[in-house]
């Protein structure tokens, strides 16, 4: 039969559709034939593409490295085995209180074999651990800081640690390396800082500031601001309850231990006296609140630390005055002692409004400021913190212009106030101007010049832009 052939299985069938069924056969065998060869390469070659991977991952990770320093602080190994460095730094802290480390070479620098007087870049200050933190812990702190300042180290900038005794923590930041003394010590002066460390002799040069950064707008406001003030609060008796004390009433106060009505286990405190049992009763009173309170903040503090100094860098801001964000004991208890009996309540009833004790500034520009002051109150709403919020830039002649805050949560409260550069600077000045006005022994005149002058510095100022959607 023409154009046909006989297939033992389909009989006579036409030769096109038995070339396809021998053709499509020939292909299911051959791509069987394929896959069982792939597999047995794949099982024969595991071990050696094991090995290529990981030199290739190795190779990657050298490229980053070089790239980014940072990224030389970690390994394709998990979080726990990280960095050989991390012993070394953590045992510099420990063994000689710092050090200063050039995260782009992943060296130590060692004092006496360098030339240079390192300077610290004022708001990059970061805890890394408090003074019992693991090495893995330690290694993953340090290798996040130097993440975040990646630019900063591959253009130069070494990694300055020691340890805080007041903190009891591990702290690091950015440094400056400069070629000689002068330079070092002008650019401390410039950035307000308390000293700087000569690497070639290990000394320390005080540069007299107090090691925040501040802004360096100047307001000159007439001899107002010299003027001897009497602050009425620390000028009016600490008994308050005097007149209705049936107990013996002492002449002149006591104000330490010893000495008659003052509590057992209080220490001295600057500016408070006891007159009386009952004065006695209710410091002994706000010293055990205060001591409770400030434990708790202490407690709560390097986690609200560390989210804010990370907001503010991200918005080209920075924190100022970390060194005074908790109060001291003793400052939280005067302000018990003195202040509760006026508001009449005991220093427990204002222990718990008291919302000052941890309390921040965070600085960011103009341009960035609604932004970096938004995201820290949608942060810590996110984390179920109650947000209060009185914005200053919106109400018309006011003489301070800021946005202060108060964030509570499981019956602890701290305060977060946002400044510009500018507004700062006319804060600090205005608050002496405010305590001239409110002066018990300034003049009328000089209670007119001080208001007129925090006015006129309150106009100089820029309003940051959508300033009034700050919510």
């Amino acid at each position: 039969m023409a154009g046909k052939i006989h297939h033992w299985k389909h009989g006579w069938i036409p030769l096109d559709a038995f070339a396809r069924n021998v053709l499509a056969e020939r292909k299911k065998k051959h791509e069987a034939d394929r896959r069982e060869r792939y597999a047995a390469h794949l099982k024969a070659t595991a071990g050696k593409r094991a090995a290529m991977e990981q030199r290739y991952l190795d190779h990657q990770n050298r490229l980053a490295a070089k790239k980014r320093p940072s990224l030389a602080l970690r390994t394709t190994a998990p979080r726990s085995s990280r960095l050989p460095a991390g012993d070394k730094l953590l045992g510099a802290l420990k063994a000689d209180g710092g050090f200063t480390y050039n995260p782009e070479k992943g060296t130590l620098v060692q004092v006496g074999t360098v030339d240079g007087v390192a300077v610290a870049r004022p708001g990059t200050e970061r805890i890394v651990g408090k003074g019992d933190v693991s090495r893995e812990d330690f290694a993953n702190a340090v290798a996040d800081v130097i993440e975040s300042h990646g630019d900063e180290f591959s253009k130069g900038a070494m990694l300055g640690g020691w340890y805080s005794e007041d903190r009891d923590a591990y702290m690091v930041e950015v440094t400056d390396v400069f070629p000689d003394r002068a330079s070092a010590v002008k650019a401390g002066r410039e950035r307000n800082q308390e000293g700087v460390f000569d690497l070639k002799t290990g000394d320390f040069i005080d540069t007299g500031g107090t090691g925040d950064q501040h802004p360096t707008l100047t307001l000159g406001n007439s001899a107002i601001l010299n003027h001897p003030y009497v602050d009425p609060i620390s000028n009016v008796d600490s008994s308050f309850s005097a007149a209705a004390d049936t107990t013996v009433q002492l002449i002149a106060p006591s104000t330490g231990p010893g000495q008659k009505f003052w509590p057992d286990g209080v220490p001295a405190i600057k500016d408070v006296g006891v007159f009386n049992a009952r004065d006695g009763a209710r410091l002994a009173e706000a010293w055990t609140v205060a001591n409770r309170l400030m434990a708790g903040y202490e407690a709560l503090e390097p986690n609200v630390t560390s989210k804010l100094v990370s907001i503010a860098a991200a918005n080209g801001g920075y924190m100022d005055g970390l060194k005074n964000k908790l109060k001291t004991p003793d400052s939280l208890a005067r302000k018990l002692f003195t202040k509760a009996p006026t508001k009449g309540l005991t220093p427990t009833q204002y222990g718990a409004k008291i919302g000052d004790a941890l309390r921040y500034t965070m600085i960011a520009p103009s341009d960035s400021f609604a932004a970096g002051t938004q995201s820290v109150l949608d942060s810590f709403r996110k984390r179920g913190y109650v947000v209060d919020v009185e914005n200053t830039w919106t109400i018309p002649n006011a003489t301070y212009r800021g946005v202060n805050t108060n964030l509570s949560k499981d019956g602890q409260t701290f305060e977060v106030q946002f400044h510009t550069p500018e507004s700062i600077a006319v804060k600090r000045v205005n608050h002496k101007l405010y305590k001239v006005a409110r002066s018990t022994t300034a003049t009328p005149d000089e209670v007119s010049a001080a208001n007129a002058a925090m006015e006129t510095n309150a106009a100089t100022l820029t309003i940051p832009p959508s300033v009034a959607t700050i919510r």
